[in-house]
Formats: structure tokens, C-alpha cells, sequence
């Protein structure tokens, strides 16, 4: 699969295959925001933010 436009990885992780999707969440725009924030703090994108967080809850 080729890399989306744009893309800065030239060499991703050897063994590792990304896979991209678009998920959709709705959100009040001051949760959003609160997100984006929690996001920030930990150091990661938002997306894999919300994707840590929902395997976690599985894991429980």
C-alpha cells in the first residue's frame, strides 16, 4: 500500500503495517477541546490518544 500523500516516514517500522481509517466521534466542543488537551499532556496525537484509551477499556 502506498504511503498517503504527504507522508514524512520514508522507512516506517520494520514488521509493522499501518492501516489508516477515518472513525468519526461527536463531541461538545468544549469536550473536544478537553480532549485535544489530555491528548497534548500525554504526548501523543489525538487519535492515539482515543485508541490507547478504548483498548485500555477493553482490557479491564
Amino acid at each position: 500500500m502506498p504511503r498517503p500523500a504527504g507522508s514524512k516516514n520514508k522507512k516506517p517500522a520494520e514488521g509493522r503495517k499501518t492501516i489508516y481509517t477515518n472513525l468519526c466521534i461527536s463531541a461538545l466542543p468544549e469536550e473536544a477541546e478537553q480532549l485535544k488537551a489530555l491528548a497534548e499532556q500525554s504526548g501523543k496525537t489525538l487519535s492515539r490518544f482515543l485508541v490507547e484509551l478504548a483498548l485500555s477499556l477493553k482490557q479491564n
